[in-house]
């Protein structure tokens, strides 16, 4: 792939993890209330671990867990 052929992937790649950034921040104190701050955050670093290991799989969605993810803590 040349330089300039899809323009806009930087700009969809910044917005998924962005948007994963913003869901993260507002799901991880709902789930930490309910469920408690310790348990929550293993999910979330297992979750880590799972979303980092499947990233070339599926490159956009994985890019918006990424961002999700430490951004919960």
């Amino acid at each position: 792939m040349t330089r300039g052929q899809q323009p806009k992937v930087k700009a969809y790649i910044q917005m998924a993890s962005s948007l994963g950034a913003i869901l993260g921040c507002l799901i991880a104190p709902i789930l930490s209330e309910k469920f408690g701050r310790r348990p929550v955050d293993f999910g979330l670093c297992l979750d880590f671990v799972f979303v980092c290991s499947s990233l070339f799989r599926a490159f956009l969605f994985t890019v918006g867990m990424v961002g999700m993810c430490p951004a919960s803590f």
